[in-house]
């Protein structure tokens, strides 16, 4: 029930004006009924009137999703790589009549609503974390609709991974490949003036692997790649609190990654954004043990 607090014991009650949402809890869906009080508003010299609470604010308005409904079906997509359509029949067994669109619309509004606060871990993360692994996944980009209804190829885009010590992880998306010498595979040590780089022994080790078991392939590469990240790969003999691996935030890359099998592409660059700012509030749920 939702009251007008300012009319409370002031105005008469004269009824309710309801509404509805479909939500969620453990073990099914659930209706999710509003019901608003309507007040009879009487001043001095005036006819009366009535008046209705408002409504809280809500991140998408209007909507017939109630947040619980929207975090599950959004936990479901970027936690567990099930795609909208999927979800569309997991929803339908249940008696829930909820299409793709509708999902693709809020995925997009949620995330990109929900930014602020991935910019805001970012932020802090830049300025306090002591280590900042990073690694980075390929990912495709549905083309914008051709005027003459040729076939286009899916653009490609990158998206990016940082963790930041044990307290955040945030995803960036970039339209292409051109930024990857800005965030190379490995770590960047933010504590140790200047800003270094340390590189992953496992990511020279899986190099010389996959060439020494490809008989054909070029073992040099492999060994070349070696010598010209020594520096990078000695940077743990620095400080004792580096590790000579980066596994941690590949680790984190592999939600993207078994997802991508299934839904393939983002509608979008800036359903991209909106993406990876769900992945890093749903990643960061995980790191500190929260039901997202």
């Amino acid at each position: 029930m939702i009251e007008d607090p300012s009319l409370e014991g002031v105005a008469e009650r004269i009824g309710f004006e309801e509404s509805s949402k479909l939500g969620r809890r453990p073990g099914g869906p659930v209706r999710i009924v509003m019901a608003r009080v309507t007040y009879k508003v009487t001043p001095e010299g005036e006819p009366p009137r009535f008046v209705t609470a408002a409504l809280p604010k809500e991140i998408m308005a209007s909507g017939l999703l109630a947040p619980s409904l929207v975090a599950h079906i959004l936990t479901k997509k970027f936690r567990f790589g099930m795609p909208f359509t999927r979800l569309v029949q997991e929803l339908a067994s249940e008696g829930i009549r909820c299409d793709d669109s509708t999902m693709c619309r809020y995925a997009e509004h949620v995330g990109a609503t929900l930014g602020c606060i991935v910019d805001a871990c970012a932020k802090e993360a830049r300025e306090t974390a002591f280590c900042l692994s990073t690694d980075a996944t390929g990912i495709k980009i549905q083309p914008s609709r051709h005027p003459e209804g040729k076939r286009q190829a899916c653009a490609r885009g990158h998206f990016f991974v940082v963790l930041a010590d044990r307290d955040h992880v945030f995803f960036d998306y970039q339209e292409s490949s051109g930024h990857r010498s800005r965030r190379s595979n490995g770590t960047n040590v933010g504590n140790l003036p200047p800003v270094r780089s340390l590189t992953s022994f496992s990511v020279g080790h899986r190099h010389v692997f996959e060439r020494v078991r490809q008989v054909r392939g070029p073992v040099a590469n492999a060994f070349g790649y070696a010598l010209r990240q020594r520096a990078a790969l000695c940077r743990f003999l620095d400080d004792g609190r580096l590790r000579l691996e980066n596994n941690a935030s590949e680790r984190a890359l592999r939600v993207l990654a078994v997802g991508r099998k299934a839904w393939m592409f983002c509608g979008s660059g800036v359903h991209a954004q909106a993406a990876a700012n769900l992945f890093s509030l749903l990643a960061s749920c995980m790191l500190h043990d929260l039901d997202p």
